[in-house]
């Protein structure tokens, strides 16, 4: 049964503003919950005007999917997303191309309305293929510069208003004094990842007693025993997104001579981080979701991760860069955790947490960055592979990717 308007009234009152956004035949559609000043018994349910020019679903997927005159697939940011590109840096500029048509003809509106609630953090509920995109940087003009919604709230997202209920239900009633971490870092047998490695090691160092595995070490059977009352699963390796069977989706842990896939369906069925407060996989497309058979709800994931017993999960949208992910992810811990130069700010919530971690990527320099890495051991290494640009990572491909699902 679908929840009752009082559950959602009650929800709103709890995670913050909530907006449902759309793409139809006729134009785009966003509905934002919202409990203004917190006097309100049931949420404000307003639909949110559109811009200037309409985003219907068929120019939606004409952002998304480029074809000649014959029909034939010429370009566009999923056969990018999806690996189909043919040069290099292809990517890249579909998704600057991307981005700031959605941030004009979507965003922008609910950018405004949640500047004038002056709301912290809004839960993002992406329908249909707005689901596979990063609407957290879409950007947008206000006054004389250009925004996103990063730059102003914090961003999580969720397949549905009942999944958020649920997962807020399964957040703990206060944090870990200790918390536990699990986790795998360059599972043998796939191609070697340069960081993934020192990614873990960092996060390690921030635990009392972590229980990580790598190379030929990190098992399913070694990754499920010692997850197992963690509260934190951390999965540092390779992963893949499976469209047409998306319940075959999966993180790639070692096996003998292959690679040993943990499914989707693995994570469903078994729910064997049922006890963990988050589980991050800074592993490739492990937030992209289901767009082809199921309308009304994504399935990926992120959505198995929590049907799974967790109440959120990091994840990303498209094959990521390794030393920028190994920053950003360290980054992450320490404003999640109030660790190393964070100490003195306390613990951050996940979906705040995150968006610090990335526009810190976004902003810092060169020198900065290795300021950052001299101080870390794992990550010294990190040094000689930085690029050389004045912000090397400001590029939306090297942090965007990065999403929250659930609470």
């Amino acid at each position: 049964m679908p929840p009752r308007f009082g559950d959602i009234a009650e929800l709103v009152s709890q995670a913050g503003p909530v907006a449902y956004l759309a793409a139809t035949v006729t134009g785009s559609l966003t509905l934002l919950l919202t409990n203004r000043g917190g006097t309100q018994e049931r949420p404000l349910v307003e639909r949110i005007g559109e811009a200037q020019e309409p985003l219907t679903s068929e120019a939606l997927t004409a952002l998304l999917i480029r074809r000649n005159s014959d029909g034939d697939v010429t370009g566009g940011y999923l056969p990018a997303q999806a690996g189909i590109a043919v040069t290099d840096g292809e990517f890249e500029d579909e998704l600057a191309g991307l981005l700031p048509a959605l941030g004009e003809r979507l965003i922008a509106p609910l950018a405004r309305a949640l500047a004038r609630d002056q709301a912290g953090n809004v839960v993002l509920i992406a329908c249909g293929l707005l689901g596979l995109l990063p609407l957290h940087a879409a950007t947008y003009r206000a006054g004389r510069t250009s925004r996103c919604l990063l730059d102003d709230f914090a961003v999580s997202y969720v397949p549905s208003a009942r999944v958020l209920a649920t997962a807020r239900s399964m957040l703990p009633a206060e944090p870990a004094v200790s918390p536990v971490l699990a986790g795998v870092g360059d599972p043998a047998g796939g191609t070697p990842l340069e960081f993934s490695r020192a990614e873990l090691a960092g996060i390690s160092a921030y635990f009392r007693e972590p229980r990580v595995f790598y190379g030929e070490e990190a098992t399913r059977s070694a990754l499920l025993s010692a997850a197992a009352g963690a509260d934190y699963v951390h999965f540092s390796c390779h992963g893949r997104f499976d469209p047409t069977a998306p319940r075959d989706s999966a993180l790639m842990l070692a096996g003998p001579g292959l690679p040993d896939p943990l499914t989707l369906s693995d994570v469903v069925s078994a729910r064997p981080f049922a006890a963990a407060r988050l589980v991050v996989a800074s592993a490739c497309e492990t937030a992209v979701t289901d767009f082809t058979g199921l309308p009304d709800e994504s399935i990926g994931l992120p959505a198995g991760f929590l049907q799974g017993g967790t109440p959120a999960m990091v994840g990303t949208l498209w094959s990521v860069a390794d030393i920028s992910t190994a920053l950003l992810i360290t980054r992450f811990f320490e404003f999640h955790l109030g660790c190393g130069d964070q100490a003195g700010d306390g613990v951050l919530a996940p979906d705040k947490a995150l968006r610090r971690a990335q526009r810190w990527l976004a902003r810092a320099t060169s020198g900065q960055l290795e300021d950052y890495v001299s101080r870390h051991d794992a990550l010294a290494d990190a040094a000689r592979w930085l690029p050389a640009h004045e912000q090397p990572f400001s590029h939306p491909y090297f942090w965007a990717p990065f999403v929250l699902v659930g609470a």
